[in-house]
């Protein structure tokens, strides 16, 4: 929840400011490095959180400013119960949770439990492998190697 919180859109320095509570120099930081250089979210430059260790590792954010961003999230409608429908990725149905864990899947499981395991071809391993992190699905399916049962197979881990 933190991570859909910190990478959104609508999480603006006002918000992590005036609404989270951050430290004006801990809100700059997260929006300076999810925005990338060009300091404009959703362009191509943009880095977004993949997980609390690269958040918590932006200067000025510590013990304090990770309780509150969790604080913030619960309060306003962040977290997401698994089972909520997250919606379709190339005509397959996902909840959030599969969402969550085939995406987790492809940005962390190296490519022997991705190719033997899981199912997946060597292209796509091979694929996967090179590009990652991805933010989202939708990044992973961008990927020409990808494919519905590639998908399907991450889903179904």
């Amino acid at each position: 929840a933190v991570l859909r919180l910190v990478n959104h859109p609508s999480t603006t320095f006002s918000v992590l400011d005036r609404r989270v509570g951050l430290d004006r120099r801990a809100a700059t930081r997260i929006v300076a490095q999810r925005n990338g250089m060009d300091g404009i979210c959703g362009t191509a430059d943009d880095r977004p959180f993949t997980d609390l260790g690269s958040l918590d590792a932006v200067k000025f954010v510590g013990d304090a400013a990770l309780e509150r961003l969790v604080d913030y999230a619960h309060a306003h409608g962040w977290v997401v119960d698994d089972a909520s429908p997250f919606g379709q990725v190339m005509g397959l149905d996902f909840s959030v949770g599969e969402a969550r864990r085939a995406l987790e899947l492809a940005n962390r499981a190296d490519g022997e439990t991705l190719e033997f395991m899981v199912g997946l071809a060597p292209d796509v391993v091979d694929a996967l492998v090179d590009v990652r992190p991805f933010a989202s699905l939708h990044e992973i399916v961008l990927l020409s190697e990808v494919d519905q049962a590639s998908l399907k197979a991450l889903r179904g881990w």
